[in-house]
């Protein structure tokens, strides 16, 4: 916790109060920050300088709340983050006074970073995937979808956002969804199954599902994500050994025939 006058021209920055925190947070006592407020500044990274100093003359300009987040290097060497967060109040001489708190922010920007490593990783797996994904809200409707799941269904990936699931299934696949959304919200997922979709063009492609239930920070549950994959080489393939079958039955039926009758 800390105060802060800037002097009437804003030039002459110097604490007027510290809390004994300063010595945990910077590494010096808070007599010695008293006596040089510059300690503070030079802390702060270099990178990050020129972004504070314009943070300062804006709030200082339109006497309005001032919020930073910034990088410091302790004397130890570790770099650590902060946020500082002040208001201003301007005394009967013209000086203005600032009362603020600074904040180790450090674990939550690191939690940030890793979320975004992990956003980007998952977005590169969700462009780059050759099974289509699709992310659908609580009520049916698509929210976004891979690239590989539009060209498998002949749209471009804006044409499909928006659209209900029931828009781009055809007729009889009712209880399939039923029995799937069930699962999915009963134990976070669903076992694969089969069904099929509407082209653009109105073909129909059969495919396999999986869905998995998605959940935010508080275990409360906000859409879920499908993978789908084309099973149009495998259904040929299956109806080709069907027929192959019935062909070996056939042949092997008029062969029983044509011995019974010799």
């Amino acid at each position: 916790v800390y105060q802060m006058t800037t002097g009437a021209d804003g030039q002459a920055p110097r604490y007027t109060y510290l809390s004994q925190g300063v010595e945990r947070m910077h590494g010096v006592t808070a007599a010695e920050m008293m006596a040089d407020a510059g300690i503070m500044y030079r802390q702060v990274l270099e990178e990050d300088r020129a972004r504070v100093a314009a943070d300062e003359v804006r709030s200082m300009a339109d006497r309005k709340p001032f919020r930073c987040e910034v990088r410091v290097r302790l004397p130890s060497g570790e770099v650590r983050w902060r946020q500082f967060t002040s208001a201003p109040r301007q005394l009967p001489g013209g000086h203005l006074v600032w009362d603020g708190i600074e904040t180790d922010i450090t674990e939550r920007k690191q939690a940030e970073m890793a979320l975004r490593e992990s956003e980007a990783s998952f977005r590169t797996l969700f462009e780059r995937m050759r099974d289509g994904l699709v992310l659908v809200d609580l009520t049916g409707h698509l929210v976004s979808c891979n690239p590989a799941f539009a060209a498998m269904l002949g749209y471009r990936e804006e044409e499909l956002r928006g659209k209900h699931f029931r828009e781009i299934t055809p007729p009889g696949w009712e209880a399939v969804d039923a029995d799937g959304l069930r699962l999915v919200m009963q134990q976070g997922f669903s076992t694969a199954r089969e069904k099929a979709y509407f082209r653009k063009n109105g073909t129909v492609v059969p495919v396999e599902i999986v869905g998995s239930l998605l959940r935010d920070a508080y275990g409360q549950p906000t859409g879920i994500l499908v993978v789908a994959r084309d099973i149009t080489e495998r259904k040929m393939v299956e109806e080709a050994l069907l027929q192959a079958r019935d062909e070996l039955e056939r042949r092997v039926l008029e062969r029983t025939a044509e011995s019974e009758k010799s």
